[in-house]
């Protein structure tokens, strides 16, 4: 968690605007991989891959309608 926090942190803080989306999102679906094995509740590749694009989509519309 530590780690995760560190390079957000260190992600957030490119100047360039949505510069982080990519990375960002990688960190908090491994995240939630990692939750979901703590708490024996795995996660299957599908499933992860349905996370991403929804994490993907949600925070593109924020950066390009939010823009509008």
């Amino acid at each position: 968690m530590l780690a995760a926090a560190s390079s957000s942190v260190v992600v957030g803080a490119s100047p360039i605007p949505g510069s982080d989306i990519f990375p960002i999102t990688g960190i908090q679906v491994g995240l939630l991989v990692r939750l979901a094995t703590l708490y024996e509740k795995p996660i299957t590749k599908d499933r992860t891959k349905e996370l991403t694009i929804a994490s993907l989509t949600e925070m593109l519309e924020k950066v390009y309608l939010g823009k509008l």
